[in-house]
């Protein structure tokens, strides 16, 4: 069996990784809340300037573009020739030029406009490149020219990416085209920065930009931290490639974050020294609703750090706690255990006291017995000595031998004998060893024990009398009981010669207490117990004789002998003299019934 110091030790270890494991998943639990908490805020912070966005897009189409006269211009770019439409590309960007200048000084990044067939007309940021066909490149474009409704999000372009706000152009109620404004991604990341107090950049998905962006125009896209986005490198804005540098530092699972940006939801994660949060907004195409580009916010926050601190040393103080209390319960549990070992050893110490004194006790009695017997025989032994006499007397003198005579002294003598032998037959069967409890009539058992004494009680001068229920039967081990009445009936005796007590007397009262249970009244005329020490008599070694008359072990003996059977014994002092009553169980079969209720309870 696994010893007592390995089971504390165990226990002490499960607890230890128990508790470890539940502050674990409490710290985990917290900062993950703490993350989507942040995500929550970015989104809404996100969609809150993407909102402001729109409104300046939309006063700018109202109050420049959605005009009769730049819209009458337009119109006629559907009906001449191509050399033709290039006067009135011009006449359309000396139109709007000072516009479109003051306009993108306030970070409008493009003014674009287009045919109905999707054609590039004007690009304010690149006039020379037109007339190239925008169908399968801009989703948004194709969506308004084709259903005649305004569409906004972010797209990537055939130069530059963006936020893009797309109207369509009517002019007499007659559709000419589409025009679209569009906003920096680095500007809105500027911007975004300065309200929310962070450092934030764009990526953009590294596919759409191989397949739409011209090829001379592909420079301004460098490789990111991950593979599969691009990130602007534009030299008259913000430097977004020293923001990702910064941002990216020490971030390792890139594929991981990669495959959560394509689930288009967004997530934050902690900085690897956990001082900042990082927060991933994918940007969704507006047609498609596939991944574009993705928006990477820093956010300085300590909460996570001292979060992780504060489990650490919650960690330390519960396992120094822990460790403090198993140690201590470890000792507790020695010393109950040495304690427990100590008591053992003393019970079992007092077991065999009690089994010496119960020894003593035995060999007492025996020689008790013994004198006994002497008494027994003595008178039995001189008549058939006389008897004997008589017969070699009559053998020596009397030729004339009358045999009826001699046959008579023989008869008196088998009789003697016949006493002899039943008076040792009594004293063998009391010192017989035997120990099985047993259901016996309790008159019988009384007689039989006073049959050992007999000779000694009318010795000294002792008439017992036996009263009550004759018939009872209790549940006993005869042999011992016999010990216990035997000891009483020495100490009467003992009481009678010191006293000088006349007309000596001890009773056996049998009586029926209830269903269950046998009251035996012993009781003499001896003079009493005094009050001082009746409560002492049945501890060990506690006598009120004289020392060459008593050992103090009798009534302990007796006691003891009781308590096995589950039987009660009690004194207590009556007119000149002093009464033990003894309760027995009635039957065996009641006694264990008893026992049974009694270790249910």
């Amino acid at each position: 069996m696994m010893s007592i110091k390995r089971k504390f030790i165990f226990f002490y270890i499960v607890t230890l990784l128990c508790v470890g494991i539940i502050l674990y998943i409490e710290k985990e639990s917290k900062i993950n809340n703490y993350l989507i908490e942040r995500t929550n805020i970015a989104k809404i912070n996100y969609n809150s300037l993407y909102n402001e966005y729109k409104k300046i897009a939309d006063i700018i189409f109202l109050t420049q573009i959605n005009q009769k006269e730049i819209l009458e211009i337009f119109s006629q770019a559907n009906k001449v020739s191509k050399v033709e439409q290039q006067n009135i590309r011009n006449t359309l960007y000396r139109n709007l030029d000072n516009v479109y200048a003051l306009l993108n000084s306030y970070n409008l990044r493009q003014l674009h406009f287009h045919l109905p067939n999707s054609d590039s007309f004007l690009r304010f940021h690149r006039p020379e490149k037109f007339g190239d066909s925008l169908v399968g490149i801009r989703d948004t474009i194709e969506f308004v020219n084709k259903y005649k409704k305004p569409i906004d999000g972010f797209e990537e372009g055939r130069i530059f990416n963006g936020y893009r706000f797309v109207y369509p152009l009517f002019f007499e109620d007659i559709h000419i085209g589409s025009v679209e404004v569009s906003f920096s991604t680095s500007e809105f990341a500027k911007e975004y920065d300065m309200d929310y107090g962070s450092t934030s950049f764009f990526l953009v998905s590294k596919k759409l930009v191989d397949q739409k962006v011209f090829e001379d125009e592909q420079d301004n896209y460098s490789v990111s931290f991950l593979d599969d986005f691009y990130i602007l490198n534009e030299k008259d804005t913000i430097n977004q490639v020293s923001k990702m540098k910064e941002i990216s530092k020490g971030i390792k699972n890139t594929k991981t974050i990669e495959n959560k940006i394509y689930d288009g939801v967004g997530f934050s994660i902690s900085s690897p020294d956990n001082l900042d949060t990082i927060t991933f907004i994918p940007i969704l195409n507006s047609i498609t609703q596939s991944v574009s580009a993705v928006h990477i916010i820093k956010h300085k926050s300590i909460y996570i750090k001292n979060k992780i601190v504060l489990t650490n040393i919650l960690l330390v103080v519960l396992f120094t706690l822990i460790s403090l209390i198993f140690y201590f319960l470890y000792l507790n549990f020695r010393h109950k255990k040495e304690l427990q070992d100590k008591i053992d050893l003393a019970v079992a110490h007092m077991r065999h006291q009690d089994m010496i004194l119960h020894r003593q006790s035995k060999a007492a009695a025996l020689g008790e017995m013994i004198d006994a017997i002497g008494h027994q025989w003595k008178t039995p032994l001189s008549i058939i000595r006389l008897y004997a006499q008589d017969i070699g007397y009559i053998l020596k003198t009397d030729n004339n031998i009358d045999k009826k005579e001699l046959l008579f002294y023989l008869n008196k003598i088998l009789f003697q004998t016949e006493h002899l032998n039943e008076t040792i037959d009594s004293f063998r069967e009391f010192f017989r060893p035997l120990s099985n409890i047993e259901d016996v009539i309790l008159k019988e058992l009384i007689d039989n024990t006073l049959v050992i004494v007999k000779d000694e009680m009318i010795q000294y001068n002792i008439i017992p009398s036996i009263t009550g229920d004759f018939d009872t039967k209790v549940c006993l081990v005869p042999n011992e009981f016999k010990h216990v009445i035997l000891n009483l009936i020495k100490n009467s005796k003992d009481a009678f010669i010191e006293n000088n007590t006349k007309d000596r007397v001890i009773n056996f009262h049998i009586k029926q207490l209830n269903v269950n249970e046998i009251e035996l009244q012993i009781s003499d005329n001896a003079g009493g117990i005094p009050k001082n020490v009746i409560e002492h008599i049945f501890e060990p070694n506690f006598s009120i004789k004289s020392q060459d008359i008593g050992t103090g072990i009798g009534l302990y003996i007796s006691k003891q002998i009781l308590d096995k059977i589950g039987a009660e014994i009690n004194v207590e002092n009556i007119d000149n003299g002093t009464k033990f009553i003894i309760i027995i169980y009635k039957a065996c079969e009641l006694r264990n019934i008893a026992n049974h209720k009694k270790n249910l309870k």
